[in-house]
């Protein structure tokens, strides 16, 4: 029985065990079945096709595409490409005159990365430059001055970078999936962020305030994470037929973008204000509080309208009314800390519209108004409290 108990447990700590690399896995299955095929129909373009020996340059030339991070992935596979063929170009010519050696090996990989470098090309492009030289150099050595071999491998990278860029639109990922794993932990940190300044506008909490504003800080991280799957989705939704229907969503997120990380930016602001107010006043109206929860409330509205398509009619009310209630504090000659959380909470509720579509005019029109809604249109649950 204690046997049984044994291997029944060893089987599920192995089970356990192996759930991330499954996860992962999964999560790079796209990436791993792109790099494959292409390299595998490449090559055998390369060597069955055109009879091309070994043809080894033309799955280099997928994979080198193919390890780019997605997203604006064409102009930066042609420069790859371009600094490959480059190096093989530079190493065919400079090894048929000079031969072969660690000196001439340094040679061609000095001239290749020099030359790509002076035409302006990123350090990328400059080591793929100097790589091609150097295989060049070491594994296959031409047989003459520019022989037919040259021409074959400056052929091969060109087919290979065609077969690479080719595999990565028509095995595409789903567009909407990757923004949508970048933007989940992204909104879910602004909301928390918002509660947690919240909490401290409530209780005067110094601690809270130091707390929110060191999570606020966290913030820019999860914004660049989501610029780049919004980068790779819209390249996706542009060059990939099976996902051409995506485009009008995904020019509604990349669209957000700038508004939301202009909104995280006066979040982390509001924070330090927050922090000023806790330390300098001695009561705090909870106006402010209910406002900065207002905001919380428009970022949960605003995720559902970029991946749901519904929820911004309800966040644009509670992005109002947060700046609604904290304007009426101004208008209440507020001291000038509760100024400085009032200007930042109106500054985020305009970012938050114009996440949601508004022009910045109309935007800054709302916010202009809200005072006056919140005052002739007050919230239900507020009358019933």
């Amino acid at each position: 029985m204690r046997g049984r108990e044994a291997a029944v447990g060893l089987v599920t700590r192995f089970t356990r065990a192996l759930g991330p690399s499954v996860a992962r896995l999964r999560q790079a299955g796209v990436t791993l079945l792109q790099a494959a095929a292409a390299a595998g129909a490449s090559w055998y373009v390369a060597h069955e096709l055109l009879g091309h020996r070994p043809g080894i340059f033309a799955p280099i030339g997928a994979m080198l595409v193919l390890s780019l991070a997605p997203g604006r992935r064409v102009r930066r596979a042609v420069e790859i490409v371009a600094g490959a063929a480059v190096g093989v170009v530079i190493g065919d010519l400079l090894i048929a005159m000079i031969g072969t050696g660690p000196i001439q090996v340094f040679v061609v990989a000095t001239l290749a990365m020099g030359t790509v470098t002076a035409l302006g090309a990123g350090p990328m492009v400059v080591t793929q430059a100097g790589v091609a030289s150097v295989l060049i150099a070491t594994i296959e050595p031409p047989d003459g001055l520019y022989s037919s071999l040259a021409n074959q491998r400056l052929v091969d990278v060109l087919i290979g970078g065609g077969f690479g860029l080719a595999a990565s639109f028509i095995l595409p990922r789903h567009p909407l999936a990757s923004t949508r794993a970048a933007a989940v932990p992204l909104f879910a940190e602004l909301r928390a962020t918002l509660e947690q300044i919240a909490t401290a506008l409530d209780t005067g909490d110094v601690a809270e305030a130091e707390a929110a504003l060191q999570q606020s800080r966290t913030l820019d991280g999860y914004v660049r994470t989501w610029q780049e799957t919004i980068d790779q989705a819209e390249e996706t939704a542009v060059l990939a037929p099976t996902h051409w229907s995506k485009r009008s969503v995904v020019g509604r997120q990349s669209a957000a973008l700038g508004p939301v990380e202009l909104a995280v930016r006066d979040v982390r602001v509001l924070a330090r204000a927050t922090l000023r107010v806790c330390s300098m006043e001695e009561e705090i109206s909870p106006e402010l509080g209910l406002a900065v929860r207002d905001l919380a409330a428009a970022v949960l509205g605003l995720e559902s309208e970029l991946y749901r398509d519904r929820g911004g009619v309800r966040a644009r009310a509670d992005a109002i009314r947060a700046a609604g209630r904290a304007s009426l504090l101004v208008a209440g000659r507020a001291s000038m800390p509760t100024s400085a959380v009032v200007a930042q909470v109106r500054s985020t509720a305009t970012d938050l519209l114009r996440a949601l579509g508004l022009e910045v005019t109309d935007a800054v029109a709302e916010v202009r108004a809200s005072a006056e809604k919140v005052r002739t249109q007050p919230r239900a649950d507020d009358e019933e409290s």
